[in-house]
């Protein structure tokens, strides 16, 4: 069975590599790192100043933001104290939490409907001339399967669930199991035809439609999952408790601290009436159940 990798290559967009923060002093720069999940990094590299802007004045200490080059590498970085927070999908974080001590910090949400949630789907491409999953499950040795990233929630978790719910193990029995590069990647690399099936994200589907850079047409739904929980801001546990606080309500005052900020921040989404809620590991506790039950995660021994 797949077992999730790690690698350590980390991309700094903005400062050099600062020495590893203590546990026990405020860290004298907060480092926050990009999540692959924002498609658009380079662009958004260029627009997080107001963000930055805020957080300097809101948490009075230097801000630097941080690139790096997967999932994967987010959770090392983190290991490593070289990134203090992070946005994280959400098995992300089931992993990290895993592999080193982080806590969530938010996640988008609104007050009547309390946390956001997005789901996971299976496309294939137009002309593939498969219909449904007994499609997939008929001529799954003759169809090449992309999912996203290893550590990705909708791109890789959650459709590998449902395969093997299908009696498909990815590995052994379609033509070839591939990984994209993010969820962007890999819906283009469906349009293409360059894959058969690909898991990917409802809501990177949505932004690429809104976008105009593909069309409903292109595309067949296969399946789509249940709703699953938003990606949260996770910080290092090894911080100290009263600024870990303090980070928490710099992002819970943004919206109406400073709508610029906000805007940076919320410019992915089409619904003005989210906010940042505060989040608990309770939340993601059944994907990590999950992981452990198709066997992504490793007991400890």
């Amino acid at each position: 069975m797949f077992v999730v990798g790690l690698c350590c290559t980390v991309f700094y967009s903005c400062q050099p590599q600062a020495e590893a923060h203590t546990t026990v002093d405020r860290p004298r720069v907060l480092h926050i790192g990009f999540s692959p999940g924002q498609e658009e990094a380079e662009e958004r590299v260029r627009d997080l100043a107001p963000l930055t802007d805020y957080l300097q004045r809101a948490l009075d200490m230097q801000v630097s933001l941080v690139r790096t080059s997967s999932y994967s590498t987010i959770i090392e970085a983190m290991r490593a104290d070289k990134i203090d927070i992070s946005g994280m999908g959400p098995f992300t974080y089931v992993i990290a939490s895993e592999k080193t001590r982080v806590e969530p910090l938010v996640a988008m949400g609104d007050e009547i409907n309390g946390p956001n949630f997005y789901r996971s789907y299976l496309i294939t491409h137009r002309n593939s001339g498969i219909l449904s999953m007994d499609d997939v499950v008929e001529r799954a040795g003759e169809l090449v399967l992309q999912f996203v990233d290893p550590a990705s929630t909708s791109g890789h978790l959650i459709p590998r669930s449902y395969l093997m719910e299908l009696g498909l193990e990815p590995e052994e029995h379609f033509a070839r199991t591939i990984f994209g590069m993010n969820h962007t990647a890999t819906i283009l690399t469906v349009k293409s035809e360059k894959v058969d099936i690909a898991g990917c994200a409802s809501s990177a589907m949505e932004r690429l439609l809104r976008s105009g850079t593909v069309a409903e047409e292109d595309f067949v739904i296969l399946w789509q999952s249940p709703p699953i929980p938003t990606s949260p801001l996770v910080i290092r546990a090894n911080l100290p408790t009263g600024f870990k606080s303090e980070v928490r309500q710099a992002y819970l005052n943004m919206k109406t601290a400073d709508p610029a900020a906000w805007k940076v921040v919320t410019s992915q989404y089409t619904d003005s009436t989210l906010i940042y809620m505060a989040t608990h590991d309770s939340v993601y506790a059944p994907l990590r159940r999950l992981a452990y039950q198709i066997d992504l995660l490793k007991e400890k021994r």
